[in-house]
């Protein structure tokens, strides 16, 4: 129905959501400035991490098995991760605390929506020019707007 790219730099707490929607015919970019961000902040799940003594490898890297509790939904799941890479979290993994190590099998949530997310691969690189913008194909719209869209969530 939809496809999304989140554009994440928690260090520069800059965040842009890509959309492109087929059946509208509509692609957007939305610019979070951080005043945004931190609106969003109520939506976020409140997580809380319990480890456990369970490890395996995935991706090549040990990880440990954390269980994880979502306090506003009262969902469970588990999480695995490793403390051999540091790799700075991005638009899935920021829900976790870094203290925990990298999670490299997890669910995030994105848009409303849980979702279940495996690292394949970690490889070291720059960024290339333009990776933190939007095509001219992209109406530019603000959170307000999108939210609009959305019936206001």
């Amino acid at each position: 129905m939809f496809s999304s790219t989140n554009i994440l730099n928690v260090s520069k707490e800059y965040e842009r959501l890509l959309l492109d929607i087929p059946m509208m015919g509509k692609k957007f970019s939305v610019l979070l400035s951080p005043a945004d961000q931190e609106k969003m902040q109520a939506n976020l799940p409140e997580l809380t991490l319990k480890a456990s003594t369970e490890t395996k490898s995935i991706a090549g890297f040990k990880v440990i098995k954390h269980e994880v509790n979502d306090k506003k939904s009262n969902q469970n799941f588990e999480a695995w991760f490793t403390k051999d890479v540091e790799v700075t979290p991005n638009a899935l993994s920021r829900f976790f605390d870094k203290n925990f190590g990298f999670p490299v099998e997890f669910v995030s949530f994105m848009n409303g929506l849980s979702v279940k997310a495996v690292v394949k691969e970690i490889k070291a690189g720059t960024v290339p020019a333009g990776s933190f913008s939007a095509s001219k194909d992209f109406e530019e719209i603000s959170i307000d707007q999108l939210m609009q869209m959305q019936g206001g969530r």
